[in-house]
């Protein structure tokens, strides 16, 4: 269980961590590639790329079809397009979520979201659950020159919560999260129901979250 005495925020990834987005990544990523001539690829292509945004889904699949480097522009292009159209078609909260983050935001812990995702889109999806009101502030991909894993948004996103670095909780399921917090100096737990948890348990000293139960309890 977390100890909300012990941290002043919490900050939240969000594909994979918050929301299972996969789906509606995957989907629009099918209807791009028929676009620019392609076949389809299988939802792992995306499941392990995701969490470098658009353009590292973009890139795995033409490296998994063997594809023309050229073809990478407009399928990015035409990626965008459609996950605009329906990016909260399918998506939805993981399971406890939306009472976890009631349970943080009314005990006065500061709450937001660090994302390699457009900040437009991170927003759009969140109103559209109905989760963004409990957030401070969120960082996205284009919020920052730099991305996850690199510590910059992380940074960024302590900064706008105006809390100390020892104050705070980074939340990921992935090793771009574990890699992002650890070069921020912020403590980290594991989502374990995400992504890309297999990445990270090669450290046995992280700690896992697999029931958002647990925080608020």
């Amino acid at each position: 269980m977390l100890n909300k005495t012990e941290y002043s925020a919490v900050i939240f990834d969000l594909d994979g961590t918050l929301v299972d987005t996969l789906p509606d990544l995957h989907g629009a990523l099918i209807r791009a590639l028929t676009d620019v001539g392609l076949p389809e690829i299988p939802e792992n292509v995306v499941k392990s790329s995701l969490h470098g945004g658009l353009e590292a889904s973009t890139a795995a699949a033409i490296v998994w079809l063997e594809a023309d480097q050229l073809l990478y522009e407009p399928l990015l292009n035409s990626y965008r397009g459609h996950y605009r159209g329906m990016e909260c078609e399918r998506s939805r909260a993981f399971d406890g979520v939306p009472e976890m983050l009631h349970e943080l935001n009314d005990s006065g812990v500061a709450l937001g979201v660090c994302t390699n995702k457009a900040g437009r889109a991170a927003r759009a999806l969140l109103q559209h659950l109905e989760l963004a009101q409990y957030f401070k502030t969120i960082v996205g991909a284009d919020s920052c020159t730099r991305r996850k894993p690199d510590p910059m948004p992380l940074d960024y996103a302590v900064r706008l919560l105006d809390v100390s670095h020892e104050r705070v909780l980074y939340v990921g399921d992935s090793i771009v999260d574990y890699e992002c917090a650890k070069a921020a100096g912020i403590e980290f737990r594991l989502y374990g129901g995400g992504y890309g948890a297999e990445e990270v348990l090669h450290d046995k000293s992280v700690k896992v979250i697999n029931d958002y139960s647990a925080i608020s309890a």
